[in-house]
């Protein structure tokens, strides 16, 4: 298993540690910062945890689990965990991997702690 970490970065800005997607490559690096500035304001950011091999994949050619982490500023930064959208049309079931939030480095955020399996990398998707 490996931890892949989500935390604000300042109030647009989304920091994910683990092996991340570069945003500008296909390169999978240990860390990276994401803007998360979205359409009328809204400061919104989207990640997909999935197999390094899969991150390109459509839904009908994935067959390994996966999970969406979601990433919304307000007052302060809040991460949530989610379904990741299969083959079928529902989701998948949710993987049964070890997720822990705790305060963040600092004040105005929480950390999101995903243990993912090796192998494994979050997407920025939107």
């Amino acid at each position: 298993m490996q931890t892949i970490a989500f935390e604000g970065a300042g109030d647009d800005l989304v920091g994910v540690s683990g092996l991340v997607q570069s945003y500008n490559s296909e390169k999978v690096i240990p860390e990276e910062e994401f803007d998360a500035c979205a359409s009328e304001g809204k400061i919104n950011a989207r990640f997909r945890i999935c197999p390094v091999d899969a991150r390109d994949a459509r839904p009908e050619e994935r067959g390994e689990p996966e999970m969406m982490v979601y990433a919304h500023y307000g007052e302060s930064w809040v991460f949530a965990v989610g379904q990741a959208w299969g083959t079928g049309s529902e989701p998948d079931p949710l993987p049964e991997w070890p997720v822990r939030t705790t305060q963040g480095s600092r004040e105005y955020t929480t950390r999101l702690e995903v243990d993912a399996p090796d192998g494994y990398c979050a997407v920025r998707l939107d």
